[in-house]
């Protein structure tokens, strides 16, 4: 296998939080800093974006908003150079175990992609070699993240 591109910690958000707590957004962001080399926040929200300008990371928006977690999904690997991701939901999932992440931290380079809940994108890492399989479940009209840890087989943590 080629050598990987950079890891980066992405944190997925599709609901706004409280203006004036994003103490959680800080405490993913932090939590991903020891296992990643960049981190970024992925806002797939339409109002609100002013408020994470306070963070210390890039905030990124789907190309196409509204259409899903699969749409900030395809975003993330057009627009940045990410070789790896390993993605939180700052919604769906609670704070991963520091034994988790590194887990996941570790698949990088090893697979494509490796998910901690079979029921659930997130917490997981994916490679960018999944991108052309999501390409073509968008051209589909997948709109979720799920059906693509499907598709890929993807085998979970133990």
């Amino acid at each position: 296998m080629a050598p990987p591109g950079d890891l980066w910690g992405v944190v997925y958000l599709d609901v706004m939080p409280a203006i004036d707590d994003l103490s959680q957004l800080r405490s993913l962001l932090r939590l991903l800093a020891s296992h990643t080399s960049q981190q970024l926040l992925l806002a797939n929200v339409q109002h609100g974006l002013t408020s994470l300008m306070a963070l210390p990371v890039h905030v990124l928006t789907p190309r196409y908003p509204g259409q899903g977690t699969l749409s900030a999904w395809l975003s993330l690997w057009e627009d940045t150079p990410a070789g790896g991701a390993l993605m939180l939901s700052a919604t769906y999932s609670s704070q991963p175990k520091q034994d988790v992440l590194a887990q996941l931290a570790a698949a990088h380079g090893q697979t494509r992609l490796l998910a901690a809940n079979p029921r659930h994108p997130f917490p997981a890492y994916y490679s960018r070699a999944c991108l052309g399989t999501g390409l073509r479940m968008w051209r589909q009209e997948v709109r979720d993240l799920q059906p693509l840890l499907k598709a890929l087989k993807a085998p979970m943590l133990e």
